[in-house]
């Protein structure tokens, strides 16, 4: 460890999702001999009432060596304040949209959790994000604008191989972890729509992975559940594509994931992911919240396996661009400018 480092905060356990841009950030520390001190809320059960606070003030109790402070959202607030009051610099990670922002799009955050996580916002010196969408939204604070640095997210390209052979019928695939606000209602309603207008849709099927209301979601869809590592990763490859037509995505990075296995993506406007994908080259880009233009365009991928093979190889060539050995470096650019 290297008391003149990092200290490293993040409230949740490293692994898959967004935790995976935690685990690249703190083995890329780790590796370039910058990481002085590092907590994760690994061992806190993910119901624990109070949980971030909680992780948050014990932090902020063990808080000694380094230079910078790197925290995430939510869970960093008397931290920061203890990293300033031992003149480190800080960095504050939001991986979604302003908490205001995010409230409004979304109605998913609570009046408390937005006043903690502004507040981090106004104490940090950087606010690290990982798109344009989720930096556009901190822009309508101009106080913040100059805080604001944006480094997109990388893909493990070795591990989503890619499988882009259309012989079955076709197979949409919907991610979500929070089905409202990844734009599932809509979805539904857009799957229906799709297939009373495509004879190909309404002889393939929807999976659903992630969490998904109990009962019966309609014709042709199909809930897995939650999926294990491995099942996740066939999962993909066994698809003809990925849909996202999320309320609120700060990133997503299963879009980088899917088009790493030769899957072209239909997303909604507000999917950070976006930034990687152009409409109409690597698949589609839709208003959000408008069932009717989602449905349009779950018809148009499904209809013409020529073009879907078109951006599913223009897919794969474009995530090949997005490496995590790239973010890395981006990642200690920044965090040794901060150090000097």
């Amino acid at each position: 460890m290297n008391p003149d480092g990092v200290v490293y905060s993040v409230q949740i356990a490293l692994g898959r999702g967004f935790a995976r841009t935690a685990e690249v950030q703190a083995n890329a520390l780790l590796s370039a001999g910058l990481l002085a001190n590092i907590f994760t809320g690994d061992s806190l059960a993910p119901d624990m009432p109070y949980r971030d606070i909680v992780f948050d003030a014990a932090v902020a109790a063990e808080l000694r060596r380094g230079k910078l402070f790197h925290g995430w959202n939510n869970g960093s607030l008397a931290s920061i304040m203890r990293a300033k009051q031992l003149g480190m610099k800080t960095i504050v990670e939001r991986q979604s949209a302003h908490a205001s922002v995010q409230k409004r799009l979304t109605g998913a955050v609570d009046s408390f959790s937005e006043r903690r996580m502004v507040l981090e916002y106004e104490l940090a010196d950087i606010i690290l994000v990982p798109s344009n969408f989720v930096a556009s939204s901190f822009y309508e604070y101009p106080e913040l604008k100059p805080k604001v640095r944006k480094i997109t997210l990388g893909v493990d390209i070795t591990r989503f191989k890619r499988t882009a052979s259309f012989k079955h019928p076709f197979r949409l695939l919907f991610i979500a972890q929070n089905f409202d606000r990844k734009g599932g209602v809509h979805l539904l309603k857009a799957w229906q729509s799709a297939r009373r207008q495509s004879k190909t849709v309404r002889d393939g099927a929807l999976w659903v992975v992630g969490e998904a209301p109990l009962g019966n979601l309609g014709q042709g869809v199909n809930a897995l559940g939650w999926l294990d590592e491995d099942t996740f990763t066939r999962t993909i490859q066994d698809s003809d594509a990925l849909v996202l037509p999320s309320l609120e995505e700060g990133f997503g990075l299963v879009v980088l994931e899917a088009m790493a296995a030769g899957k072209p993506v239909i997303l909604s406007e507000n999917v950070g992911a976006k930034d990687c994908i152009a409409d109409g080259r690597e698949g589609y880009i839709v208003p959000v919240g408008n069932h009717i233009s989602l449905a349009r365009a779950i018809t148009a991928m499904a209809n013409s396996s020529n073009r879907r093979l078109e951006m599913a190889e223009q897919a794969h060539r474009t995530a090949c661009r997005y490496s995590w050995e790239k973010y890395v470096a981006s990642y200690l650019e920044l965090v040794k400018g901060l150090l000097q």
